[in-house]
């Protein structure tokens, strides 16, 4: 079996989306399909690496973790502007126990990204309480 370890210090391949999957679901708890894949775009971005993975291979990965237990999967029905009765998707949901969510916390690229979004943040607040 794959743990939480491995995946969150892959460089290449599934693995390595697996891991960010992983990350951006550390910090949403739920998401759909297609925000996964816009999310890790924006961590990568953000931490300066290039983002070299497409739709497929996030499917895939979650697939992957899916069977593995580390997330769960819905197929439903989410709403979008282009199509009034909406699009089917997968809503992704975190599923680590205690100890594995602990170890994803404390990842690097994890904290990076957290400390980014947060200094985004603080910068916003500041713009806007002027």
């Amino acid at each position: 079996m794959v743990s939480i370890a491995e995946l969150l210090s892959s460089s290449e391949g599934v693995k390595r989306v697996m891991g960010d999957v992983l990350r951006v679901l550390g910090i949403y708890r739920r998401l759909w399909l297609a925000e996964i894949y816009s999310e890790i775009i924006g961590m990568n971005r953000t931490l300066g690496v290039e983002p070299k993975v497409s739709v497929s291979d996030v499917r895939e990965a979650v697939e992957r973790l899916a069977g593995l237990g580390f997330v769960g999967v819905e197929e439903r029905v989410r709403a979008s502007f282009g199509e009034p009765s909406g699009v089917e998707d997968l809503l992704v949901t975190l599923k680590l126990s205690p100890s594995d969510y602990h170890l994803l916390v404390g990842d690097e690229k994890f904290r990076a990204y957290q400390r980014a979004r947060f200094e985004a943040y603080e910068r916003l607040k500041e713009r806007l309480s002027k």
